[in-house]
């Protein structure tokens, strides 16, 4: 388990997604590690690194699933991923359907994180 959680380190010293990837892809695999903050983890690289649908797999269980979230600003991010995921792959209604979402419950937030502008903007473009 040590040599995979250099990896990731290393992996992420040097920017380099698909060395981060392949670490938390192995490390799931080990017992008690296929939880929800390394499946997020390991989807939303995914997502960032243009493997949407594969990403997709790990990001629905921690949404709704047998890994599902109850920390609200992680709930909010892999909601932001799957819109992510949806738009990359041409799947505008199902992008705006995790967009709104998110506003539903941070479009008013008396603080406006990055991915809430960003989903913000998306949801304008997409509905234009």
């Amino acid at each position: 388990m040590s040599d995979l959680i250099q990896k990731e380190f290393d992996g992420y010293i040097n920017r380099d997604k698909a060395a981060v990837i392949d670490a938390i892809s192995a490390m799931i695999q080990q017992p008690q590690q296929a939880v929800g903050s390394n499946k997020f983890t390991l989807g939303k690289l995914m997502v960032l690194s243009g493997q949407y649908q594969e990403g997709m797999k790990y990001l629905l269980p921690v949404k709704s699933g047998e890994d599902a979230t109850t920390n609200p600003i992680r709930y909010l991010r892999t909601t932001y991923y799957l819109g992510l995921a949806y738009e990359a792959l041409g799947e505008a209604d199902k992008a705006v359907t995790e967009y709104e979402e998110i506003m539903k419950y941070w479009g008013n937030a008396d603080h406006e994180l990055k991915d809430i502008a960003d989903t913000r903007e998306r949801l304008n473009r997409l509905r234009s």
